[in-house]
Formats: structure tokens, sequence, C-alpha cells
């Protein structure tokens, strides 16, 4: 019964997927990027957005959240 099983066993293994590109399965999941919608600012929003844009004074450093088409970023400058 042992023998039949181990078989069995050793066939299936014929059968399994070669990873030729080891690692690059691996590399394409990690590019992978998750798609967001852009965010719809109120007019509260677009005000609170312009009075802090018009706080900023030179030789501040800011943090910038910018959305690229895809995703949102962030920026230091």
């Amino acid at each position: 019964m042992d023998l039949i099983h181990k078989k069995k066993e050793n066939r299936a293994q014929i059968f399994q997927s070669f990873d030729s590109l080891k690692g690059f399965k691996e590399m394409i999941q990690e590019c992978e990027v998750e798609i967001v919608s852009p965010r719809i600012l109120s007019q509260d929003d677009y005000e609170i957005l312009n009075e802090r844009v018009h706080q900023i004074q030179k030789g501040m450093l800011v943090t910038i959240e910018y959305y690229d088409r895809i995703n949102y970023n962030v920026n230091f400058s």
C-alpha cells in the first residue's frame, strides 16, 4: 500500500509547474499597484486646503499628498 502511495506522489511531482524564473512571480506581485479612486473634496475641504496652502512660508517643511491617476503618493519638501 505504501509503495502505491509513493508512486502516486512521485507521479504528481512530475506534473507540478516548473518555475523557470525563480523569484519573478514574487517580483511581479510586489510591483502590483492598488488603484484608488480620487477623493471628492467639498467646498469646505477646498477652503481648509486653501488656508493651509496660504500659511506655508519659505523654509517650512511640508508634506504633500497628491493623486497621480492611480493612487495617492506622499512627498516631503
